[in-house]
């Protein structure tokens, strides 16, 4: 029988983000190639960084750069479903590739974690790894301090409960939802306010 509350590794593949020796620089068509010769194909890859996704961990595929690399293998690279895991930083977080992303490779600070189907569905592995729950475990676990970070095994040692992948999906769902509602609030909140704005200006500019 399975356990219903498997550690990480027993759900999803872990493999790591390609590691650059500095910082990543995007391809320039008019400074590319080899001897004047244009760009192979095959060396032209794009890399998910940090910075393309936003404030609700999606990825932002018109961010995204284009790199020329000669050497990078398969492991790295990332496909739909797969969900990236920020290993490095002060605010870790998941995020589901929700849309296919062509020849595209993860950097370094990423885990990427490939669930497996028959027992996890990425939105939902996503969602608890976002939890309050598994961050707190993920505290005692980071090294370091100017860019803390925690290793692949330790992420990997981690417990996940496993509802039927139907209860998952409610539960994605229900989060999506609670989503919307927040954003839809936002809104209403900042119309609310720039209308009581304009009223008391309008109110202070009234001759007595």
């Amino acid at each position: 029988m399975k356990s219903k509350n498997p550690k990480l590794r027993q759900v999803a593949d872990f493999d790591t983000g390609y590691q650059f020796r500095g910082k990543v620089e995007p391809f320039d068509e008019t400074r590319a190639g080899r001897l004047g010769q244009p760009a192979p194909a095959e060396e032209l890859v794009q890399v998910i960084q940090i910075k393309d996704f936003d404030d609700d961990h999606r990825l932002t595929p018109e961010t995204v750069v284009t790199v020329q690399l000669d050497r990078w293998s398969e492991k790295h690279q990332v496909h739909q479903g797969d969900v990236l895991f920020l290993a490095r930083g002060h605010q870790l977080f998941a995020a589901v590739v929700d849309q296919p992303v062509g020849r595209a490779i993860a950097s370094g600070y990423f885990f990427i974690m490939r669930p497996k189907a028959d027992t996890v569905g990425p939105e939902y592995l996503a969602w608890w790894i976002n939890q309050p729950r598994f961050q707190a475990a993920l505290k005692p676990l980071m090294r370091g301090t100017h860019i803390p970070l925690v290793s692949k095994s330790d992420v990997q040692s981690l417990r996940i409960p496993i509802p039927p992948l139907s209860v998952q999906r409610s539960i994605v769902e229900l989060d999506q939802l609670r989503l919307q509602e927040q954003k839809l609030l936002a809104a209403v909140q900042k119309k609310r306010s720039q209308l009581i704005q304009a009223i008391s200006m309008k109110a202070a500019r009234r001759p007595s």
